[in-house]
Formats: structure tokens, C-alpha cells, sequence
């Protein structure tokens, strides 16, 4: 006796076969969407000066942000940020 079963949807495939009397196979299939933004902002390394001239002299570094947004729903990390200083 043999038993084949495909459970599907837009984000994930489950192929279940069963064959008598001991034999399970199952294999699953994910497909997973990431999207990726980039973005870059200088900051002053101390805080801000409240005269605005002195800003403009101030030290400053760089600062780039990379975030991961996943949209598939059955994805138990959503949204990953790694931030990076440059100097």
C-alpha cells in the first residue's frame, strides 16, 4: 500500500509519501523573498553643538544601515538590521 500527498501554497511545497508498513518520505521546499535596503547618514561623534557653524566643523563618521525584510509568513525571523561604522 502506497500513499502520495503534495500539500502546497505560494511559499511552501510538502511532498508526503507513505509506504507500507515503515517507510515515511517527506520533503519540504521554502521559497523566501528578501528584500534589501542600504542606506548611509553622516553623524557627529559627540553631540551636537547647538550653534550651527560649529556643526559644520564638528568630527563626523559615517554610518551605513543594511536592512533584510523577509516576506514569507512562515519565517520566524521577519526583519534582520546590521548597522556598520566607517570611519
Amino acid at each position: 500500500m502506497s500513499i502520495d500527498t503534495t500539500l502546497a501554497d505560494e511559499w511552501r511545497t510538502l511532498n508526503l509519501k507513505l509506504s507500507y508498513p515503515n517507510k515515511i518520505d517527506v520533503r519540504t521546499e521554502f521559497r523566501n523573498e528578501l528584500s534589501v535596503v542600504v542606506s548611509s547618514e553622516k553623524q557627529t561623534i559627540n553631540p551636537p553643538s547647538k550653534i550651527f557653524f560649529i556643526r559644520w566643523f564638528q568630527r563626523k563618521h559615517r554610518m551605513v544601515k543594511i536592512d533584510v525584510v523577509d516576506s514569507n509568513p512562515y519565517a520566524s525571523v521577519k526583519e534582520q538590521r546590521f548597522v556598520e561604522i566607517v570611519k
